[in-house]
């Protein structure tokens, strides 16, 4: 016997009993995925090699980008941050690297 079960309904989950607003802190930093640079969901020599690419400038970075490449938190895209991709895509480390 095969059923299948379907649902039509909204749900509203606002509060309709408070007259007033209340202010929610939103993030404007979006969460990023350190090391994800070409932003394919996973972190690979493709991305170490964008980054070699930015740093001796045969390509730039998006913003986004750059968010993602800078691994070590200094604020700078350094080779460094290259090899810490790399080493995060063979798992011999996890990015961000704390200090």
């Amino acid at each position: 016997m095969n059923a299948a079960i379907h649902y039509n309904s909204i749900i509203d989950y606002t509060d309709k009993d408070t007259d007033t607003e209340t202010d929610t802190e939103t993030d404007t930093e979006e969460d990023v995925l350190y090391g994800d640079v070409n932003n394919d969901g996973k972190v690979s020599a493709k991305d170490s090699m964008s980054v070699q690419r930015h740093v001796i400038k045969l390509s730039q970075l998006s913003d986004e980008q750059l968010k993602s490449a800078d691994v070590d938190l200094d604020g700078k895209i350094t080779s460094k941050d290259a090899l810490y991709i790399l080493r995060c895509s063979i798992n011999l480390a996890v990015l961000p690297v704390e200090k």
